[in-house]
């Protein structure tokens, strides 16, 4: 590993180009990208400790610990304070459940990146880069704060990460979950409902309109039920008697599964129900496939847990819709026109 040396412009400009993509394609997931990334890295300068610090990141995400860890030790003995290696050894951290040392790892970096962005400014060839790197340690950060029990750090990281997301559908996706741990103190009704509503705000869709349609003896009610739970899941517990009791003569029920599929989704699915698999679909596709099912009831089983199906409630694929059982409190969505609960 070669101790770093000042770069011409020009080259110091393909440097920050690869490193800019390969940030971005660690922030989509796509491993062949970050390789082909470092790989230029290398063939600009051999040795390059960014380099090194990608393929850390690639082997980390990959399963391979062992290199993982060689790689970003490699990195941080020229750059002690180098960013990805430092959340490279926090990830390490974080599978070895070593959870009071990912955090600590973590809230250093975020600490000093926080700093950087400001000199920075977004002008900067380099901030994207640390822009990126901030978001994605703020995300593990609340990870492990609730690990350990601390949601209210939790919910505030998950915040910040949300302000920092560049895309509106990660920036929903990250302030949903922060409502999700919100539910872990107490707040007051009017609060909650404008921090709730501020989820609408993100995710910018335009929802279907439903014509009156008067309804006919002939036609039976169709009820949908939409959830990333038809499988093992607290869930899943409360689902049967939904499919099992209702009056086949006047209705008919369709089941929305958005998550993974195991033995317990294989018994719903043994039902007198209409089975739709849309784990994977963009929420705009999702809509509209509902939509085409002509439902006249959609019921939403997951509020803002993992996976939820909100995105998909927001574009309003029935004309009512209902939210309840897996989550206990407001979508903050005003296409969600009913919360099913106990009798208060």
């Amino acid at each position: 590993m070669q101790e770093q040396v000042p770069l011409e412009e020009h080259a110091a400009e393909e440097k920050l180009n690869w490193l800019r993509l390969a940030t971005k394609f660690s922030s989509d997931g796509d491993l062949k990208g970050m390789r082909a990334c470092a790989q230029e890295g290398e063939r600009l300068k051999a040795g390059d400790v960014d380099a090194a610090a990608v393929n850390a990141e690639v082997a980390l995400y990959s399963g391979r610990t062992d290199e993982a860890e060689t790689l970003a030790d490699q990195v941080l003995s020229v750059q002690p304070r180098h960013p990805r290696a430092r959340m490279v050894k926090a990830g390490l951290a974080a599978l070895d459940f070593r959870l009071d040392d990912e955090i600590a790892l973590l809230a250093d970096l975020i600490e000093e990146l926080s700093y950087k962005e400001k000199l920075l400014g977004a002008e900067d060839l380099s901030y994207t880069i640390y822009h990126q790197i901030l978001r994605r340690a703020r995300g593990w950060l609340a990870d492990a704060l609730y690990l350990v029990g601390e949601a209210k750090g939790a919910a505030h990281e998950l915040l910040m990460s949300s302000r920092l997301a560049d895309d509106d559908s990660v920036a929903a996706e990250l302030y949903s979950k922060y409502l999700f741990m919100r539910n872990y103190r107490q707040l007051g009704a009017q609060e909650g409902r404008q921090k709730a509503e501020h989820y609408e705000e993100l995710l910018h869709v335009t929802p279907y309109t439903h014509a009156h349609i008067a309804r006919s003896s002939q036609r039976k009610l169709r009820i949908g039920y939409i959830s990333p739970d038809f499988r093992e899941h607290a869930v899943s517990y409360f689902i049967p008697p939904l499919l099992r009791h209702f009056d086949g003569e006047h209705f008919m029920v369709f089941c929305y599964a958005l998550g993974r599929s195991d033995a317990v989704t294989e018994r719903f699915r043994t039902r007198r129900v209409t089975w739709r698999d849309l784990r994977g679909r963009p929420p705009r596709t999702a809509a509209r496939l509902i939509s085409e099912d002509k439902i006249d009831i959609l019921v939403d089983l997951s509020g803002h847990s993992q996976d939820n199906a909100l995105p998909i409630m927001a574009y309003r694929p029935a004309p009512v819709q209902v939210s309840g059982i897996g989550y206990t409190n407001t979508t903050g969505l005003h296409t969600v026109d009913y919360f099913l609960s106990d009798e208060v």
